[in-house]
């Protein structure tokens, strides 16, 4: 996904909402029988924009978000919501021994390996799906 061909200006907490349709696609692909009973997690979850549409879908959702003033819009939407860093804060590692059937992130784009590498390390071998920018494969 670009941001940069949405307007000349960059939010300075590297934040872009997720569009429904892109999440839509992708919840489809990883569980194409539906999600209900099934435990999301969203670990840059911004304002719940992934996170709404996975409880759309029958999805209960958490999410860990870094700066306040997001968390408090994601509560509004997702089941639990931790104002937490991510990559950083030990306590996540805790909550992500939980019983999750799926992490999907739009990480911070100058952040992005980072949350991909701890998300992967943390949920193991199960499902961690992240929207990336296609220079993230060069």
């Amino acid at each position: 996904m670009s941001s940069t061909n949405r307007s000349d200006v960059r939010d300075p907490r590297d934040f872009y909402r997720t569009p429904s349709w892109c999440v839509e696609a992708i919840a489809d692909r990883l569980r194409p029988g539906g999600w209900h009973g099934m435990k999301a997690l969203d670990v840059a979850c911004g304002d719940g924009a992934i996170g709404d549409v996975l409880k759309g879908l029958g999805a209960e959702v958490t999410g860990v978000e870094l700066d306040p003033e997001l968390a408090a819009a994601a509560r509004e939407k997702l089941d639990r919501v931790f104002t937490a860093d991510f990559l950083a804060d030990p306590s996540v590692a805790d909550l992500m021994a939980a019983d999750f059937d799926a992490v999907i992130i739009n990480p911070p784009y100058k952040q992005a390996m980072e949350f991909v590498q701890r998300a992967r390390k943390l949920m193991g071998r199960r499902t961690v799906a992240a929207l990336l920018r296609l220079s993230f494969l060069e």
